[in-house]
């Protein structure tokens, strides 16, 4: 008669995740008391690297295998709970990995104002409005890639155009002030320079009349061209012009 052995599978209880976490921290805090003690052990042996080489050799040694048991130790619990630990490390962070948000940008007949789009949200404006648009759709369309590409949308955000600040005629005329201020410093610093290098006659009279003609007329074509964008093109071109000829060394200064 033969005789068989029956080997009964031994079924393990699956441990929640908050008991595991449990677990875990008091298996990690053992390891690592147990670590500072054997490092402790080995820093007990003062030695110098320039003294003694083979006594620091020993102590680099000891520390190493006092790493090693720990990494063994802590290895071992993970492979005794394989599925818990998998669970654990994906669990990291608060809560599992989330699925990434497609979205799509489309600003045609039904979209919102922003134009940004779920993939669902976009599914359900080409249903309701099939209709609605001036050429129909064909049939076989049904993903969102083939509605993407037949109403021209495109993957992503929709890029929000920020609008234009409106400033009020106080706040101009504050600005532009400030403008003036700082521009007329700079007018009188490149004065004295102009004076160093010329040495025109009057040129304190000439300066003087220079500066009333600017503080009448700065802050008022400031105004001006801040409230007029054709004027502020205008005058931005004529700055480069300028500039440019400096550059070049083509503008003439006539006193």
């Amino acid at each position: 008669m033969e005789i068989r052995k029956f080997s009964k599978k031994i079924r393990v209880k699956k441990i929640k995740q908050d008991e595991f976490k449990k677990m875990i921290t008091e298996m990690e805090q053992s390891v690592q008391k147990d670590n500072e003690k054997c490092n402790a052990s080995c820093n007990k042996n003062k030695t110098n690297y320039a003294k003694d080489k083979k006594k620091h050799q020993l102590k680099q040694k000891c520390h190493h295998d006092c790493w090693k048991k720990r990494i063994k130790t802590v290895k071992a619990f993970h492979k005794k709970y394989p599925k818990e630990f998998n669970v654990f490390v994906k669990n990291l962070g608060g809560g599992g990995s989330k699925k990434e948000t497609k979205y799509i940008c489309y600003d045609g007949i039904g979209s919102n104002k922003t134009g940004t789009h779920t993939e669902k949200e976009f599914l359900q404006v080409m249903k309701k409005n099939k209709d609605n648009f001036n050429e129909t759709p064909p049939k076989n369309i049904k993903t969102a890639d083939l509605w993407m590409k037949w109403a021209g949308a495109e993957k992503g955000r929709c890029k929000t155009k920020k609008k234009p600040v409106k400033l009020t005629d106080k706040q101009i005329r504050e600005t532009c002030k400030k403008s003036c201020n700082k521009g007329r410093k700079d007018m009188t610093k490149s004065l004295k320079a102009m004076d160093k290098i010329l040495k025109v006659k009057n040129f304190k009279e000439l300066n003087k009349k220079s500066l009333k003609m600017y503080d009448k007329t700065c802050v008022k074509t400031c105004v001006d061209i801040a409230k007029d964008p054709k004027k502020m093109k205008q005058a931005l071109n004529e700055i480069k012009e300028i500039q440019g000829k400096m550059n070049e060394g083509k503008l003439k200064i006539s006193l």
